[in-house]
């Protein structure tokens, strides 16, 4: 079976939610997670004269699928363990901070969320961190909840209004079911919590698990979408475990695999549902179980696709396949051109209309993070978070980097 990794986004103008057109102030740069960019200094007449401006290493290598902001001049963004501030126009070093929780096993994070110059972030076995986004002091780090063994937290969190959103992961881990929590950003309280699959309630009733097989799943580990006009949060759901053993746990095994639309104007223990759309209910894998977790395709199929699909019609206008699998951010922005990197190390620009490449670089690393575009001082940039070490991906790693291009 050939991998794929479907990635839509807009073809047409987008109308993104407020957001400042220089910054990336989100890991999706907008709270509605559009990726969109309003810049329009790179264009398909001259993005084939973007060049390397300037270069970070850490110096790490570990899992780095870093989503990177820059607000103000500044971007941040995260390791495992650590929380970095540099130039976003010249790299250069303003702050790095280690937190203070051990690494976890698969040492990934996917960055932070930024709002009343403070970050947030997760960390170790399922904490989050504020951090003093001048210095990169910690002002508080609290758990997500009751926390059970297997747990993490490395998702980019949302911040807004007030609020930090994050979600636990560690779904395949016995036992650990998803959470999405909502934090007081000023001294890291509790406001509420919801639970993907709570432990009654018709939700519940979705599970005919074997009294030695508890309800396992549902956790999160990518960023959500908030919709700030109608304040409606939408969560993506995991997969339900073990994974690909449905007859351990038949059902429809709700909410697993569901984008799950969450009320979020509310103070109270457990957030209500708006609605909810289960992606795959009771999948069941076709594969060859190897240990629980399938038997992976070999490096030579291992491949992926970009995918332009109308957002209106859901009608597919173009592909283009990688070579492989496809883990990097998509950003199309309003120069017309469409910004994304490879597992191979080659960050791509392509023609929205059509997928044509019209510009590749090579990094030298594998890039499975962030894929970003901002302006400082009047000019356009775009960054890449380069380096991604995996034990499941075939990547070319030397270290862990943020590379910046821009114009001459």
């Amino acid at each position: 079976m050939t991998g794929s990794w479907l990635l839509a986004f807009l073809l047409a103008q987008a109308t993104p939610q407020s957001a400042p057109a220089n910054d990336w102030a989100s890991y999706n740069r907008t709270p509605a997670s559009d990726r969109f960019s309003p810049l329009t200094q790179i264009t398909p007449e001259n993005v084939s004269r973007l060049r390397q401006v300037c270069m970070y290493d850490s110096k790490e290598q570990v899992s780095f699928q870093t989503g990177p902001l820059v607000v103000n001049g500044v971007m941040y963004f995260t390791t495992d363990t650590m929380t970095y501030a540099i130039d976003a126009a010249t790299c250069a070093l303003k702050w790095r901070q280690r937190t203070p929780l051990k690494p976890t096993y698969l040492q990934v994070n996917r960055g932070v969320a930024y709002q009343n110059g403070r970050l947030f972030r997760g960390a170790g076995e399922g904490y989050l961190l504020a951090l003093d986004a001048a210095t990169g002091r910690t002002v508080w780090n609290v758990p997500l909840g009751q926390l059970q063994p297997g747990e993490s937290a490395p998702m980019a969190p949302l911040a807004w209004n007030g609020l930090v959103f994050i979600g636990n992961a560690g779904g395949d881990s016995h036992s650990v079911t998803g959470r999405v929590l909502a934090i007081d950003q000023r001294d890291g309280r509790i406001v509420w919590t919801f639970e993907a699959v709570p432990d009654t309630g018709k939700i519940r009733d979705t599970w005919h698990n074997a009294p030695d097989v508890p309800p396992t799943g549902g956790a999160f580990w990518t960023s959500f979408a908030l919709d700030t006009a109608q304040r409606v949060l939408y969560v993506p759901a995991g997969n339900p475990a073990p994974d690909f053993i449905p007859e351990l746990r038949p059902g429809s095994n709700l909410l697993t695999n569901s984008v799950i639309a969450l009320d979020v104007c509310y103070n109270v223990q457990q957030a209500p549902i708006a609605s909810m759309k289960q992606m795959k209910p009771g999948d069941p894998w076709g594969g060859d179980v190897g240990g629980g977790f399938g038997t992976p395709d070999s490096a030579s199929k291992a491949q992926g696709w970009i995918t332009a699909v109308d957002a209106d019609s859901g009608t597919v206008r173009w592909q283009v396949r990688t070579p492989r699998p496809l883990l990097a951010g998509i950003t199309p922005t309003a120069g017309g051109v469409v910004f994304t990197g490879e597992l191979s190390g080659d960050v791509i620009a392509l023609n929205p209309q059509t997928g044509a490449v019209l510009w590749r670089q090579s990094t030298g690393n594998s890039i499975g993070g962030g894929v970003i575009t901002y302006q400082v001082r009047g000019k356009q940039f775009v960054a890449v978070a380069a380096g991604m070490k995996s034990a499941i991906w075939p990547t070319v790693v030397q270290s862990n980097r943020i590379v910046v291009f821009g114009l001459p």
